[in-house]
């Protein structure tokens, strides 16, 4: 399965967010997209990009990004165990840990 990073950071970080992934994932051809939504509301949201780019899941810790994508046919999943979780309504299966993740993508 081919792995797409999408974020919603403004594409002013680009230089430090590839430095970043390459440092933790050991990867420097990342296929990093920016859809910029989390700073202007203007912009294609997560859901809508993964669409375009024939994305199937997104994996996400922010619930209104999972929402856009289910809200475009695309499955997702909530990550993580955050403080902005509380009261997410999106109906969407959510995984607390990288284990629980490994569960659900593998089971």
């Amino acid at each position: 399965a081919e792995v797409l990073l999408v974020t919603s950071r403004d594409p002013s970080c680009e230089g430090a967010t590839r430095e970043w992934f390459a440092h933790h994932f050991g990867a420097e051809d990342i296929e990093l997209y920016f859809c910029a939504s989390h700073v202007d509301e203007k912009a294609k949201t997560k859901g809508r990009l993964c669409k375009e780019l024939g994305v199937q899941l997104l994996v996400d810790d922010n619930a209104s990004h999972c929402q856009t994508a289910l809200d475009e046919g695309v499955d997702a999943i909530l990550f993580g165990r955050y403080g902005w979780h509380h009261g997410a309504t999106a109906p969407v299966k959510q995984c607390r840990t990288w284990g629980e993740l490994v569960e659900v993508l593998y089971d």
